[in-house]
């Protein structure tokens, strides 16, 4: 799909006033993250990890009946950190390993459920957000559409579906239930967002996962990818 010089001026405009603007081997959830870094981190298909980091490698620890989790976790962990928890997050000690079974490095993304009075919010009144700060989340806190971090929609947001308009510039991702987050949408590079928060480019030559957010796939890359299953597919010729 070919985007007029305005379009693309626009988008990226409105993607750069709410994103981190910075070198990154991957993004997840509006954070910059390194392949190197010793926690492990979720993504949507068992192909993503590798291709994100060739350092690492998925394992699927944690999965559910109904779900799996794939983990993307360092190949071998470094010597400063040199235990493995069950995820594959590396720590110091087995201790830590131990108690940390399922750390991620994506922990700080979240604004704080019952946030401090120094925290860039407002209280809901009567249910409502002002105007300014329209995005309201499950305890009632009102914040803007530039937010950078992930803010927890109230629930209502996940079943009715009626969110996603109220910021355009942020990106929301359904689950089987739950407070589910809003999140600053991917670069103009890399406009396909799995259903863990990473950001991919449309011509990235795996399946990307997207169970739940089927609508992302030819939402972002029109054209170029396509359903099949939970999976997003690159269309071949």
């Amino acid at each position: 799909m070919k985007l007029s010089p305005i379009i693309l001026c626009s988008i990226t405009l409105l993607w750069s006033s709410n994103t981190i603007a910075q070198d990154c081997d991957f993004i997840q959830y509006n954070q910059c993250y390194s392949c190197d870094d010793p926690l492990a981190f979720e993504v949507g298909s068992s192909e993503s990890c590798t291709y994100l980091c060739p350092n690492r490698t998925v394992n699927i620890e944690g999965s559910g009946s109904a779900w799996t989790a794939y983990n993307c976790a360092l190949k071998e962990c470094p010597k400063d950190r040199p235990f493995a928890a069950q995820n594959g997050s590396c720590f110091a000690s087995p201790e830590e390993a131990e108690n940390n079974s399922f750390a991620y490095n994506t922990d700080n993304t979240y604004v704080p459920d019952f946030p401090d009075n120094n925290f860039d919010h407002v209280m809901a009144n009567n249910g409502k957000c002002p105007d300014d700060k329209p995005l309201k989340n499950w305890d009632d806190g009102c914040y803007s559409c530039n937010e950078k971090l992930i803010v927890r929609l109230d629930t209502d947001c996940n079943f009715e579906k009626n969110c996603e308009d109220i910021c355009p510039n942020r990106t929301v991702l359904y689950a089987m239930g739950g407070n589910i987050p809003s999140i600053p949408n991917c670069p103009p590079d890399k406009p396909l967002m799995d259903r863990e928060g990473i950001c991919y480019p449309c011509d990235a030559p795996i399946a990307i996962g997207l169970r739940l957010n089927e609508r992302l796939c030819e939402q972002a890359c029109p054209n170029q990818r396509v359903m099949a299953g939970v999976y997003c597919h690159l269309l071949t010729e």
